[in-house]
């Protein structure tokens, strides 16, 4: 005989049988435990502690509950784990469904991801998607700050989000991070929403979402290692103020045919200015056939992208402020590569237009050998453009500059 301590949940003042939550477990619920009659009815108050004497521990039918007491210091309410919670899904392995705290439904995670966050302390904490597949017909909702929501691994056998055109994830406050997992579909597939700061999403691999990232935050993005392959319309979408994005490292790649037409990987076009941008490391490739843009960048002020590879994409780099009054401001283009074939396909590698201040530095253009093709072209309506000590390889230098003015 052993005994062990729980937590009464639901009791039948009848039958005089309980459902007790064993200590410390946070889903191992034992439904129809007889109980002790000489303990009063009036003391078996749910959330009270209780000791289960088990006769037999292979067989959760063989105990009773003996005792009854308020511990103060075990909790009355659910157990607060700080840590984790450790979720499986339906495709999980056996081994992971064995030691995760959960295995979730088949069907739809809402609820399984739901009573995660209600898990955890006020505080935040960690909700840790083992390696599966886990559908999403609906949007899993981040319900306090510090949530950190992290999978298995972002390839192959990792953990694998599967959204419908209402699923996603959607970050509603503060110093929320998303890490390690794939997604598939989702519209967007991920949400960062407005008035929220200190966010990270890292080893993310996105496919087939209409739009995969939209950012509509204030304060404080870093993004690390994101992979967004064929977004139907487009890759990464600020439409709102946002204010200190850092994404090193990543790629946008979209697919050819008419599902992806006009397809583009980084917008920032929302109602109001995106400011102190920093782009490093990141492929946007595309099909100029389907007319794809690269980046367009319209609201947009003091963006910095270095290092950056363009490919493929009808128009790589788009700098088209809304008008006079609403100019993209401060862009700063530095050692970034452009390769364009001479086919006649590509159009622009940068166009400027409404631009003020934009600076083109150590940029490198490899072919665009073709009367339809510009390496650069900037309008008479930009400002103070600069281009610095550009490399053109297998082509012709077709740079363009109307610009009244000309920075030095």
């Amino acid at each position: 005989m052993i005994v062990e301590k729980g937590i009464l949940r639901a009791i039948n003042a009848t039958t005089y049988r309980a459902t007790v939550q064993m200590w410390p477990s946070l889903s191992v619920y034992l439904e129809n435990i007889p109980v002790n009659t000489a303990i009063p009815a009036s003391e078996l108050i749910v959330g009270r502690s209780v000791a289960v004497l088990s006769f037999d521990p292979s067989n959760y039918l063989d105990r009773v509950v003996v005792a009854v007491w308020v511990d103060g210091t075990a909790p009355i309410g659910p157990p607060v784990r700080t840590a984790s919670v450790v979720l499986a899904a339906s495709d999980s392995s056996a081994l992971a469904k064995a030691q995760s705290d959960r295995t979730c439904d088949a069907t739809d995670v809402k609820a399984d991801g739901a009573w995660a966050m209600t898990q955890l302390a006020t505080e935040g904490g960690i909700i840790h998607f083992l390696p599966g597949t886990y559908n999403y017909t609906t949007l899993l909702q981040t319900d306090r700050t510090g949530i950190i929501i992290e999978g298995g691994g972002m390839g192959e056998g990792g953990t694998y989000f599967r959204f419908t055109a209402t699923g996603g994830i959607e970050l509603k406050h503060f110093g929320c991070r998303l890490a390690n997992f794939s997604t598939r579909w989702g519209n967007p597939g991920i949400l960062v929403d407005n008035g929220t700061s200190g966010i990270e999403l890292e080893n993310i691999y996105s496919r087939y979402a209409t739009i995969a990232l939209r950012l509509s935050t204030q304060y404080g993005i870093t993004i690390k290692n994101l992979i967004i392959d064929n977004a139907r319309s487009i890759g990464v979408d600020v439409v709102n103020p946002c204010t200190m994005l850092d994404w090193t490292y990543g790629r946008i790649v979209n697919d050819t045919g008419a599902a992806y037409a006009g397809a583009i990987g980084l917008r920032v076009a929302g109602a109001g200015y995106a400011t102190a941008i920093s782009l490093r490391k990141i492929n946007f490739s595309g099909s100029a056939a389907d007319s794809q843009i690269g980046m367009e960048l319209a609201r947009c002020a003091d963006l910095f992208a270095e290092g950056c590879y363009f490919e493929g994409n009808k128009d790589h780099v788009m700098v088209n402020g809304v008008n006079a009054s609403n100019l993209a401001q401060k862009i700063v283009l530095k050692s970034c590569y452009w390769d364009m074939p001479s086919d006649g396909t590509h159009r622009y590698g940068v166009y400027g237009d409404y631009a003020d201040g934009l600076v083109i530095e150590d940029p490198h253009f490899n072919g665009g050998d073709h009367a339809n093709t510009f390496h650069i072209y900037i309008t008479a309506n930009a400002i103070k453009p600069a281009i610095k000590r550009p490399l053109i390889t297998n082509a012709t230098a077709r740079i363009t500059n109307l610009a009244p003015i000309v920075a030095l």
